[in-house]
């Protein structure tokens, strides 16, 4: 490794591909299989994250009766130490093979196809999303021509690219496109570019924005529900920004799109559609409602404005 590398940092750490694994499937559902990954073995200052399978695909790995549009969406991942690390998804559905048992039902009488999600991951310690959506587009259609055209792109991000906070940007090539990226100034503070704008506008009014802001201030539960994986990670990457320097890690995932925000140091995944009673605000298409369970001190309240 050259003295350049050690003071930098990879753009990108891993790139994974993952698939449905058609050998375990169980009414129309089954699990992901890594079925490649880039590099083959971890990077000794970064591992390659654990259940990357699950996370990958929130929704769960089940066949669908039709295909799907492309998807790109974002999750945080934290290790024990804290360490963030985010994985840049690109979710699309593919035809499934003419082997496939135990979903004879989800089939009508002329037979129609059936379609197998596969998720292409980028995993990265830079929240650069928008560029690693442009990556992963890229990535999926040199996949689509020939396999040696993406490796070779895969290779560029994985090993060309390195950035250094303080020096001018890097450009490289990936594909016909050349992009050009500049390490954030500060390792902390966030990058949001659009995302805490179009947050807020969801959010509406001025009610609702401080209402959520002193929820997570006073340590309350809140609860994000979202048809679109890529909106509920954007929003709560926003709010995590807004709530700078404070950090509290989110998870998302869940039969119907759920993400839960928690205060520092408790980390909670949702699986199905049912509300914990422990939930204390539900955020749905922009409106804030309280749970029956939640009893908030008014009191408390009024400082926690007063102070902001």
């Amino acid at each position: 490794m050259s003295e350049y590398e050690e003071t930098s940092t990879r753009l990108v750490d891993y790139v994974v591909i993952i698939e449905f694994d058609e050998t375990q499937i169980r009414h129309g559902s089954s699990v992901g299989n890594i079925v490649q990954r880039f590099p083959k073995y971890d990077w000794s200052d970064i591992s390659l994250s654990p259940s990357l399978e699950v996370f990958s695909q929130p929704q769960g790995w089940a066949l669908s009766a039709e295909t799907r549009p492309v998807c790109f969406f974002t999750n945080t991942l934290t290790d024990i130490m804290g360490a963030r690390q985010y994985a840049c998804c690109l979710q699309v559905y593919e035809p499934c093979g003419d082997d496939i048992e135990e979903v004879d039902d989800t089939r009508s009488d002329e037979g129609p196809s059936l379609f197998k999600p596969k998720v292409i991951v980028i995993l990265s310690r830079f929240p650069f999303f928008d560029l690693f959506r442009n990556c992963l587009n890229q990535i999926l259609l040199a996949l689509l021509e020939a396999e040696d055209k993406a490796e070779l792109m895969i290779s560029t991000l994985l090993s060309q690219v390195y950035l250094t906070p303080g020096m001018p940007a890097v450009s490289f090539c990936l594909g016909s496109d050349r992009l050009s990226v500049r390490a954030p100034k500060s390792p902390t503070i966030p990058v949001t570019s659009d995302k805490v704008t179009l947050f807020l506008q969801q959010l509406g009014t001025i009610h609702n924005i401080l209402t959520l802001l002193c929820a997570v201030m006073t340590d309350y539960k809140i609860l994000f529900r979202s048809s679109s994986l890529s909106l509920l990670a954007d929003s709560c990457y926003a709010l995590r920004s807004l709530l700078y320097p404070f950090d509290y890690p989110c998870s998302c995932s869940g039969s119907r799109c759920w993400c839960c925000l928690r205060a520092p140091f408790n980390y909670n995944t949702y699986y199905s559609s049912t509300i914990s009673s422990a939930t204390h605000f539900l955020i749905a298409d922009g409106t804030i409602s309280r749970s029956s369970y939640c009893r908030l001190c008014m009191e408390s309240w009024a400082t926690t404005i007063s102070c902001l």
